[in-house]
């Protein structure tokens, strides 16, 4: 189970990292993740998010250039959440996987023994067994961070459950976890479940369980003796932020994965970065009615949260970009017309001047004056142009003004490039003096429209060949592919009754009035081999052309006729749109099939097309109220409603106008993908052009977004989340279909490892995607086919395991590494325990054998000459000193051995006790008795001499007559094991009951008799005396009778000459009598 968090690492790095903990963070600190707007921190059983107002941050802190009105680094807002999975197993096995080759030092303070170097960064986390058969993984994909719940076969997947905490809101909302935070709302996307049968991905209905703050997974019903996987795939999704109205037309990527995006501008407003090579927007002059447009050209990060540059291309006329590509230096070309005499061309381009043409409309909102095409080339920074050229002739160029079926017809056209970056381009021309080249098969115009197919050298500095092709009526060229071959495929759309070079083709006459048509021209002189039409007698467009591998070649587009269906393909039937397969001679039908809703009407307008390495067949296309057929618009009309959706959809639900994604599987046998993607209010569309999708199964889609609404869908952290527009901005989407093939080696290092000896073994685990052989070289010298073999290493070493995974089906394969160190055998551990006590007299110790790893024979060596041989031996030392124990474990199985020392030190240097035993002075027979030199560990026994014994520090015997008596004492140290002897004499006097209270005292300040002085038995318990007046009025109190005496005084003052009453009380004795004061 996995999801996607769009977070971007820090700059200058492609991936997302994981930064180990070597003492920098505070210890319950695993990895840490750096992110542009906070870090995240992964602990023992959660992740804590720190977050910061990411675009605030950028204000205040992290651009190089000075900036007046930056925040203050107080001003930005932090808040941190955490995540904690509930009843998750405590010190689960954490292990980074593929180490990148640089590191971090971390050299802070003053103080050298905090400072950590050559710190670790992974880009591939593992926490093993955080549920009881359940690992989590965490990896970067390109600077997003992923994580997949892996439920590994008969583990019990509802363990899992997510705790956030209470600081945050928590929601779900069309399958999406959001955590909304004061920084920002988080999008955890719906989860998609799959299991991996025999090579191929099986897809699980799954869904959120959202309960108070802890979300768990739903799971439909699945294969419990194989594992589970949840994978949600949508990349990104932003607009453009222009101010102004800005229409999406085009888009592609790069070999970084950034996406490029392009449409037309209205007015200044749009975003524009530093470095471009347009800052301003080319308006006319005021006295001027007419309205102009410049394009928009924006390149985005991979993970959609960067601007990398952005820029206006323009002149004083009107432009569009048909059609964009990178060539192999990532320089985006592009491809569109413009009425600008001043559009920017390179000096050196084929040709610097605009050739004219007519006025011409494309909608009710703007015109153009006049249209040639322009192909430009940017440097991968947008800062400079390294290539450029006008192409046409004196009429209109690159504008297709007849087959208008679909809103964005007139904007249609592609280029392309081969292995060298030669550039080619399709589209079609007014002009009768449009340039061609000799050694092609049509070197003039035979129509009003004509298609046009041209290749031109990488830097546009020469036109190597360029031809018309076309017939006697109206045609346009659409779209072109590279095969395989070297030759260059068209299609387009025709009104001809004939073309040239048909013979032996699958449809070598039109089968209607309006017909596709798929041609063939040569790679290197542009000479045409064969054309043949293509559709059905009611109206037939071909749209979208691309070839496969072995130069089969695929169409796509629309028909409002009965299209043909081939055997064994996916199909629904009575559907507008069409896919055809053709043979690389154009010959024959490998296939053909139709896709949509069934019918009667179109549903989408074709933007993106791709066959790729696996014959997997990846389409989208817009549809709805755009296209509207109303008001007399001539458009085919149609919507989105209906449309094949499978259980793993982005989105599964339309408004009739959005855009619709699809995948095939090979050859068109089966669907693998079918999602809308769009807001419920929005009409998405694009105004012309194409989008692509790239090798690995990412399409990069533009669209025209937010018009009349602003519920586009966007992610979150990506560039712009809102239009800037009162109307339209260029939107741009990236998703991730995973269709191509991927090799994977995964290793619990905790759990699928074991060693005997030195031997170890390890079972790799298979985590290929859309393979079906597998070619194993173990790195030991064995190679293996299995599905996940189990390797076994005998000698010491670096080992580097390599998979290469194939798809037989259609012979394409990937291949993956794993190295790691074996340098550590499974040797006996020699560990021990020692107790004693260093002034033990009998020198004693006694050992616990805690030895491991199969020692199962050990031999001690006490130092003192002796040793022995046994588990835990218990010794006795002779004299003191300091001695070295020494352990020899040994595993016999496998002959090898550890030795550990521990030292004891024997020394008795314990001072001996002191005691004094001498008569209670109060002379009640008890015994007082003082100690120095005391311990804990002394035991008490006295002897007296009328045969009494009793145990105890302080005795409790008394002697009860006047007499002189011996006592004898015994003290035993138990822990050292040593005895002491004592002999006490004394006299004692017994007075127990005595008390002396005098009858009268003189307290007249002479220093003679001043206190009223009470003696006797002192040891009396209980005691206490009083002093009463003759009115009975107490005088005087204490419960220290004989410590505590009568000043003559009451409340300050002399007390007056009387006679008083006295009364003493104790547990023995009670007293009363007068007293006579004097003074």
């Amino acid at each position: 189970m996995s999801t996607l968090l769009s977070f971007a690492e820090e700059k200058g790095h492609k991936d997302a990292v994981f930064i180990e903990n070597k003492g920098q963070w505070q210890e319950n600190i695993f990895y840490k993740m750096e992110l542009n707007n906070g870090s995240l921190f992964f602990e023992d059983q959660a992740v804590t998010y720190f977050m910061r107002d990411a675009e605030a941050y950028e204000d205040c802190c992290s651009r190089e250039e000075h900036n007046h009105n930056s925040l203050e680094a107080s001003e930005v807002m932090y808040f941190a959440y955490q995540a904690k999975w509930l009843g998750s197993n405590v010190n689960s096995f954490k292990k980074g996987n593929s180490p990148r080759s640089d590191y971090r030092n971390y050299i802070k303070g003053n103080d050298p023994s905090k400072w950590k170097d050559h710190v670790q960064l992974y880009k591939h986390i593992v926490y093993s067994n955080i549920y009881d058969g359940i690992d989590i993984e965490f990896y970067g994909v390109e600077q997003d961070l992923k994580y997949n719940w892996i439920v590994h076969p008969g583990s019990n997947p509802n363990q899992i459950i997510t705790e956030y905490s209470k600081n945050v809101r928590i929601s779900l909302k069309n399958g999406d976890l959001i955590v909304d935070a004061p920084t920002g709302a988080i999008i955890e996307k719906a989860p998609i479940v799959y299991q991996i049968v025999n090579g191929k991905r099986t897809f699980i209905p799954s869904s959120y369980v959202l309960i108070g703050s802890e979300v768990s997974f739903k799971l439909g019903n699945y294969d419990k003796s194989l594992s589970l996987i949840i994978d949600p795939t949508v990349e990104f999704s932003s607009y453009s932020g222009s101010q102004s109205d800005n229409w999406g037309f085009t888009a592609t990527y790069d070999n970084d994965g950034n996406l490029y995006g392009a449409g037309i501008v209205f007015d200044s407003g749009y975003p524009i970065t530093g470095n471009n090579i347009q800052n301003s927007f080319y308006a006319l002059p005021p006295v001027s009615l007419d309205q102009t447009t410049d394009i928009g050209l924006s390149k985005f990060s991979a993970d959609g949260t960067q601007l990398l540059y952005s820029t206006y291309i323009g002149g004083t006329g009107v432009e569009q970009p048909h059609s964009m590509i990178v060539n192999s230096q990532n320089e985006v070309i592009v491809f569109g017309v413009t009425a600008s005499n001043n559009f920017p061309t390179s000096s050196n381009g084929y040709n610097t001047t605009h050739n004219g043409g007519n006025q011409v409309s494309i909608n009710t909102f703007y015109k153009l004056k006049k249209s040639d095409i322009f192909i430009i080339k940017l440097n991968p920074q947008g800062s400079s142009v390294t290539g450029g050229t006008f192409f046409g002739g004196s009429g209109n160029d690159g504008i297709n003004g007849n087959a208008i079926k679909n809103y964005g017809d007139k904007s249609r056209g592609e280029v392309a490039i081969d292995d060298q970056d030669n550039i080619y381009v399709a589209s079609c021309t007014y002009s009768k003096d449009f340039p061609t080249s000799s050694g092609v098969s049509q070197t003039t115009s035979g129509a009003l429209e004509e298609s046009i197919i041209a290749k031109f050298n990488s830097n546009l500095s020469n036109m190597i060949w360029s031809t018309y092709y076309g017939g006697n009526g109206n045609d346009a060229a659409f779209s072109l592919t590279v095969a395989q071959n070297g030759d260059v495929y068209a299609c387009g759309h025709t009104s001809s009754s004939s073309l040239t070079n048909t013979s032996g083709a699958v449809n070598p006459n039109p089968l209607g009035n309006e017909e596709g048509w798929v041609g063939r021209f040569d790679g290197s002189t542009g000479a045409h081999v064969k054309t043949t039409f293509i559709g059905t007698s009611a109206l037939d467009q071909a749209f979208l052309i691309d070839s496969d591998k072995n130069n089969g070649i695929y169409v796509f587009g629309q028909s409002l006729g009965s299209y043909p269906v081939t055997q064994g393909v996916y199909s629904n039937p009575g559907s507008k749109q069409f896919i055809h397969k053709l043979n690389n001679d154009l010959s024959s039908t490998l296939f053909s099939t139709v896709v949509g809703s069934g019918g009667p009407f179109i549903n989408i307008v074709p933007t993106a097309f791709n066959v790729d390495d696996c014959l997997n067949i990846m389409l989208s296309g817009w549809g709805g109220n755009t296209n509207s057929s109303s008001g007399g618009s001539g458009l085919l009309g149609g919507n989105t409603f209906n449309m094949p959706i499978t259980s793993n959809a982005y989105q599964a639900n339309t408004d009739g106008s959005d855009f619709y994604f699809m995948v095939l599987g090979n050859n068109a046998s089966s669907l693998v993908y079918g999602s809308y993607f769009g807001g419920n209010q929005s009409q998405e569309h694009v105004d012309g052009g194409t989008s692509r999708f790239s090798p690995d199964g990412n399409i990069y889609q533009a669209v025209c977004a937010g018009c009349g609404s602003t519920n586009f869908p966007t992610t979150q952290g990506a560039y712009a989340t809102a239009s800037g527009s009162t109307n339209c901005n260029l939107g741009v989407i990236k998703v991730n279909f995973e269709t191509d093939i991927s090799a994977g080696i995964f290793v619990d290092w905790a759990i699928d490892t074991d060693t005997n000896c030195n031997t170890l073994s390890i079972r790799f685990k298979n985590t290929s995607v859309n393979a079906n052989q597998y070619e194993w070289d173990l790195g030991n010298g064995v190679v293996s086919a299995d599905f996940s073999p189990t390797g076994v290493y005998s000698t010491f070493g670096t080992y580097t395991v390599r998979l290469i995974a194939t798809d037989t089906i259609c012979d394409v394969s990937d291949t993956t590494t794993i190295t790691f160190d074996h340098d550590t055998g499974v040797n006996p551990l020699a560990s021990f325990d020692v107790n004693y006590v260093s002034c033990d007299l009998g020198r004693e110790v006694t050992l616990k054998n805690n030895s491991q790893r199969g020692a199962n024979y050990f031999i001690w060596d006490f130092g003192d000459g002796t040793t022995k041989i046994g588990e835990s031996p218990k010794h006795n030392y002779n004299n003191d000193g300091l001695y070295s124990i020494t352990l020899i474990a040994i595993d016999t199985t496998c002959n090898s051995s550890d030795t550990l020392v521990k030292q004891v030190d024997f020394e008795y240097d314990i001072l001996p006790p002191i005691v004094q035993v001498t008569a209670n002075p109060c002379g009640d027979g008890s015994i007082a008795a003082l100690f120095e030199n005391d311990s804990a560990w002394y035991s008490y026994k006295w002897v007296f001499d009328d045969g009494t014994i009793e145990y105890g520090k302080y005795p409790e015997h008394k002697f009860t007559i006047t007499n002189t008596y011996s006592i004898q004492l015994t003290i035993e140290d138990t822990l050292c094991n040593n005895s002491f002897q004592f002999s006490f004499t004394d006299y004692f006097l017994i007075s127990e009951n005595r008390l002396y209270i005098p009858n009268s005292f003189t307290p007249n300040y002479d220093d003679k008799n001043e206190l009223f002085i009470i003696s006797g038995n002192s040891c009396l318990k209980n005691s206490f005396f009083v002093i009463l007046s003759s009115y009975g009025e107490e005088i005087f109190r204490t419960d220290k009778p004989f410590e505590e005496f009568w000043d003559g005084t009451y409340n300050g003052k002399p007390a007056q000459g009387d006679t008083y009453i006295y009364r003493f009380e104790s547990e023995k004795i009670n007293k009363n009598g007068y007293i006579v004061l004097y003074h």
